[in-house]
């Protein structure tokens, strides 16, 4: 894993590249770059009420879901955050306790699960299937 590659990309909304991204952008660009798996496009940006219900409903332990709720994260496992009962924020397990994420304002970078904002604010961890 070319993790450094990751670190220091700055926040753009609905941005997919090394040139800009959001958090489901970082999502996208990790899994396509690193598992070869390229996932839908649309913004985890809660500027659209549609793109979040569809985020929820993708990412979601429902039968039929491309993605499977794990209680042991690893590498690669998209690590979901909810604030007042809504899906907020999307990350990826990097290992060893660590998330790379982005989010408006700041450039992507790694953050500690077992901080108190991240612990209380965490949802789960998802794992890719198919």
């Amino acid at each position: 894993m070319n993790l450094p590659r990751f670190v220091g990309i700055p926040y753009a909304v609905k941005g997919r590249s090394f040139d800009g991204c959001d958090c489901w952008g970082l999502l996208y660009l990790f899994y396509g770059v690193e598992l070869g798996i390229v996932l839908p496009e649309y913004a985890l940006s809660f500027a659209d009420e549609a793109e979040l219900l569809e985020a929820r409903r993708v990412i979601s332990a429902e039968k039929g879901s491309a993605w499977q709720r794990v209680e042991k994260p690893t590498v690669g496992d998209a690590v979901l955050m909810q604030t007042r009962g809504d899906l907020a924020h999307i990350g990826v397990y990097v290992g060893r306790g660590l998330m790379l994420h982005t989010r408006s304002g700041i450039d992507s970078g790694l953050v500690r699960l077992d901080a108190p904002y991240w612990r209380q604010t965490l949802e789960g961890y998802y794992r890719h299937v198919g």
